[in-house]
């Protein structure tokens, strides 16, 4: 992937990773942030930490996000991110089961690369019938490839 290992370390340190869920009292979402944070390659820039706008905007100002990164809903923050140059590379989703598939089939159709806490889906069959874009386009992998399938900096 990279021809230059120090750059590919480079590479890695630039990572700016959105979260959805993960919220307030989240224990999964404290858990995902704080392993984010052990080898400082990558940085939380953006998220929509809870359902309700105000708990999320309250928790992306403790977390250090900037207003305009703080989303009221996840498929605003998909398009938005798509959108950025300095978009993020990696969603984290943190939320219940059941919202998993259609919050990365969001992510996904907009490029951007997706870690999922598990079950993906409820079953193989709805992951199949939702025709996950994942499936087709090798963007959602087992954590540890995740994190580098992000958009390439220029």
């Amino acid at each position: 992937m990279f021809e230059d290992p120090a750059q590919a370390v480079g590479d890695l340190l630039e990572r700016a990773v959105g979260m959805v869920g993960g919220g307030p009292g989240s224990n999964i979402g404290s858990a995902h942030r704080a392993g984010l944070l052990l080898d400082d390659h990558y940085r939380i820039v953006a998220g929509c930490f809870a359902r309700d706008p105000q708990r999320s905007a309250a928790m992306a100002a403790q977390l250090g996000v900037e207003p305009e990164r703080s989303y009221a809903d996840y498929a605003a923050m998909a398009a938005a991110e798509a959108a950025r140059e300095d978009g993020i590379d990696l969603v984290v989703i943190a939320t219940p089961n059941d919202t998993h598939v259609e919050i990365a089939k969001a992510f996904l159709q907009a490029g951007i690369a997706v870690a999922c806490e598990k079950p993906l889906a409820g079953t193989l069959a709805e992951a199949r019938q939702q025709q996950l874009p994942v499936l087709h386009a090798g963007r959602l992998r087992p954590l540890p490839a995740a994190l580098g399938t992000g958009r390439k900096k220029s």
